[in-house]
């Protein structure tokens, strides 16, 4: 069974740091026998830390995990079967991000083609389902990344508020990722403010580098590599 590595933010540092007290590894069970490990991501509610990966084969429908204090499992604390409503033809659904923030559960997926043109859902209590949010809101231009940005490896965080941060690896590289900062007002997403480096430090060998995802529960920022 898969587990994800943990590895925290360093205060004023720019280092995730692995490994003990706070690193740790974070089991993963009653995955259903379909899970697609490939496509996941992670986030916290302020409350409860959550997993959610793709049903293989599926377009559309997620599982949900939620943390026990021992493991994230399957259906904790959660509706385990998950669908996203009116996903666009020219979607990206080979991976994904999850965050909560402005007080609701939100989910994104790329344009093929155009990594950095993001499409946002919004959770749907009444149709239990992740659907378009509405107007311009909806298609969302992240700017101003290098030319080197690894757009297979992403991942985003809501720090508060409307703040967001998207990270996202360095091309050819295990142990640099980019992060963008923006500071929004309700419908306007386009400017960056900020960007920064950050490095990977005591990472585990058994690390699984084909994906990472990031999320802040109000105080810490966290990162997550899956095992091989």
């Amino acid at each position: 069974m898969v587990s994800v590595h943990q590895a925290i933010h360093i205060a004023g540092t720019n280092t995730y740091k692995f490994g003990p007290p706070k690193g740790l590894t974070l089991p993963i069970s009653n995955a259903p026998a379909d899970t697609d490990w490939q496509r996941w991501a992670m986030l916290h509610d302020g409350v409860d830390y959550r997993l959610y990966t793709f049903k293989d084969n599926s377009p559309d429908t997620l599982y949900q995990f939620g943390w026990t204090g021992q493991a994230l499992q399957y259906g904790h604390k959660s509706v385990p079967q998950l669908t996203i409503q009116d996903i666009p033809q020219d979607a990206d659904t080979r991976s994904f991000s999850v965050t909560y923030g402005e007080d609701n559960y939100r989910l994104y997926l790329r344009q093929f083609g155009h990594p950095t043109q993001l499409y946002q859902f919004e959770w749907n209590v009444a149709a239990m389902a992740y659907m378009p949010c509405s107007g311009k809101r909806f298609q969302l231009q992240i700017p101003g990344f290098p030319p080197d940005t690894d757009w297979h490896r992403w991942s985003i965080l809501n720090s508060g508020g409307t703040t967001y941060h998207l990270y996202a690896a360095k091309l050819g590289s295990n142990h640099e990722i980019y992060e963008g900062s923006w500071h929004s007002p309700e419908d306007d997403y386009g400017d960056s403010d900020t960007y920064n480096i950050f490095t990977l430090e005591g990472m585990p060998p058994d690390s699984n580098l084909a994906s990472l995802e990031v999320l802040h529960d109000g105080i810490d920022y966290r990162l997550y590599l899956q095992t091989l």
